[in-house]
């Protein structure tokens, strides 16, 4: 059966910084871990030492991939994010100051009336999230 999985790919500034990315998210949320990371290997076209080909990794318990792609000439941006639902004000509050600290604030944590706490901003590898507390 086919399967569908986010992916995520680092470039620009943040190519190199795949390993880094997928080890702090998965710190972060329970059920997260690095499930497969491979790198390129010496003489592939496009390798560079340390850059990773590939990492499997969930967070959460849901399947997310991610690779370095030192051509990309793209970039995260503000309209695919990851949304996470919070269960306590400590889990909402943690999270914030983890992911949000060197990134970039769209909506910082308030209530806005659709639920008692949210917020909307970048990490520090300009990856979008928002937090969600019911």
């Amino acid at each position: 059966m086919q399967k569908t999985i986010p992916f995520l790919m680092f470039t620009g500034d943040n190519c190199g910084k795949t390993k880094e990315a997928v080890t702090f998210y998965t710190s972060l949320l329970p059920n997260s871990e690095i499930k497969e990371i491979k790198a390129f290997e010496p003489g592939e076209p496009g390798a560079e030492k340390g850059l990773i080909k590939h990492v499997l990794f969930s967070l959460g318990g849901r399947e997310y991939m991610a690779a370095d792609d030192p051509q990309g000439s793209y970039s995260f941006n503000s309209s695919v994010s990851i949304a996470v639902n919070c269960e306590t004000d400590i889990e909402i509050e943690t999270l914030y100051q983890s992911l949000s600290k060197g990134g970039h604030m769209m909506m910082p944590l308030d209530s806005y009336g659709f639920s008692r706490k949210f917020a909307f901003f970048s990490d520090k590898y300009n990856f979008s999230w928002q937090l969600i507390l019911f």
